[in-house]
């Protein structure tokens, strides 16, 4: 049996650190049981549009900065970057300030489908600097960055657009050698 693939929007800086800084854990509140998923099944990682606030207003600056200067201080200047990373990739990433590079906010919102990898299981404790204690470590694996393919998300573990999910194959099939495995 061909194992399903099913979408999981993350809000941003997130789905762009699958894509492109090694993120291999998503942290989740839930079991991916809980909602259909299961371990093995391919994801197509969805950066979601920036969430809007109870009052209209979009997710302030000061929330997206916290989290690019987590990403910066824990991942970034700890080394834990993935070294197939090109120092190019990188530079277009950041802006510098001060002298030191930090992650630029609009360079690291995309939407859309940006990625898809494999959830090969579930821990507690996984050893990753991305992992958090007291979460589910959904442990990603066979990530492959894709051309951003535009789609709507939602929350939970979603169900793919069959136009969509032959989209997905086509690019899954491209990066690796003609294979399709969902």
């Amino acid at each position: 049996m061909t194992p399903h693939i099913r979408g999981l929007t993350l809000t941003q800086p997130w789905a762009l650190c699958i894509q492109q800084l090694g993120k291999d854990i998503e942290n989740r509140t839930w079991h991916p049981k809980q909602r259909g998923g299961h371990v093995g099944m391919y994801l197509a990682i969805h950066g979601g549009r920036p969430p809007h606030k109870p009052t209209g207003q979009s997710r302030t600056a000061l929330e997206l900065r916290r989290d690019l200067d987590w990403i910066t201080a824990k991942i970034i200047n700890k080394g834990h970057l993935p070294g197939t990373l090109k120092a190019a990739q990188l530079r277009g990433l950041t802006v510098r300030q001060s002298g030191a590079a930090l992650l630029d906010p609009l360079a690291c919102i995309q939407t859309g489908i940006l990625a898809i990898c494999r959830l090969s299981h579930v821990t507690h404790d996984h050893p990753s600097p991305w992992a958090l204690t007291h979460q589910y470590n959904w442990v990603l694996s066979d990530i492959t960055p894709i051309e951003p393919v535009e789609s709507v998300g939602h929350q939970g573990l979603w169900t793919i657009d069959p136009a969509i999910t032959q989209l997905l194959r086509q690019r899954w099939a491209h990066a690796h050698g003609g294979q399709i495995t969902f």
